[in-house]
């Protein structure tokens, strides 16, 4: 069962057969801060917390919790920080993969153009 808790971060619980237990999480009763660099207070930062229980019904009929997972919401400016790495990464390794189509395009253009032309012609009706 899982319900939206505040912030549209949700309290999750997966039964293995079973009633599944009612969600924790309630609604926040103070607006969301439109400014992300506002500094926040302490119940916004519970907010931003959730947690995963993994349950499991015993064979008594009750339901025994076998892991319990806490999870804090990260600062927008580290997963902005992390997708501009991330992004940087792949640019760079495109970069580094088209230097070396172009060599290998040189190359087969030196020693077999015949070779290169094909392959061009191929990649083309490939694409269309």
């Amino acid at each position: 069962a899982d319900a939206h808790g505040p912030r549209g971060l949700r309290r999750l619980a997966a039964v293995s057969g079973g009633a599944p237990p009612a969600a924790a999480a309630s609604a926040a009763s103070h607006p969301a801060s439109s400014c992300p660099f506002m500094p926040r207070g302490e119940e916004e930062r519970a907010a931003e917390r959730a947690q995963l229980d993994l349950i499991s019904p015993a064979a008594d009929g009750r339901l025994v919790n076998l892991l319990s997972l806490d999870f804090e919401a990260t600062p927008p400016e580290v997963v902005r920080a992390s997708v501009t790495h991330r992004y940087t990464l792949l640019k760079t390794r495109a970069a580094v993969v088209q230097d070396e189509l172009v060599h290998v395009e040189d190359m087969l253009k030196s020693l077999n153009p015949g070779l290169l032309r094909e392959i061009r012609a191929a990649t083309i009706a490939s694409v269309s």
